[in-house]
């Protein structure tokens, strides 16, 4: 199994707007890709960092969602521009 880090930072006031767009965009988005296996999404509300973490079958397959940005394009209102980590899962 591998998974995706996807970090960043909620624009301030932008909360709810986030987790909406989260919820019925990027999950879907996510979870209708080839080897999804499930997302979360953790959140540090004081310094409203976020990190969506998305786990997938093959290490093939979490690459290749990285070229699925459209859906992406909508949260751009809402955050700034995250950065990606990839890992393989050991235990």
């Amino acid at each position: 199994m591998f998974v995706k880090f996807r970090e960043g930072t909620v624009m301030a006031g932008k909360e709810d707007e986030f987790f909406q767009k989260i919820n019925e965009v990027s999950i879907p988005a996510y979870e209708a890709m080839k080897g999804c296996k499930g997302c979360k999404l953790l959140l540090d509300r004081k310094s409203l960092k976020a990190v969506f973490i998305s786990y997938w079958e093959t290490e093939a397959d979490m690459h290749a969602s990285e070229e699925n940005v459209g859906f992406r394009k909508q949260l751009d209102d809402v955050r700034q521009p995250p950065t990606s980590s990839f890992y393989e899962v050991i235990v």
